[in-house]
């Protein structure tokens, strides 16, 4: 169950990267607004899963 919610979480903050009006936010700060309270947690759990950073 876990892993479905992160992947869910995960899917959602990969969603706002590509819409323009919060692409201009910090990665932080959309990971932060989908649960990531720590960036690094959140860039190793997004390479795993789309096996490529947030910022590519």
């Amino acid at each position: 169950m876990h892993g479905l919610i992160r992947r869910r979480r995960l899917h959602k903050a990969r969603s706002d990267l590509g819409t323009p009006d919060r692409s201009q936010l910090p990665i932080a700060a959309i990971a932060t607004s989908w649960g990531f309270v720590d960036a690094g947690h959140f860039s190793r759990a997004f390479k795993a899963e789309y096996g490529q950073t947030a910022t590519d």
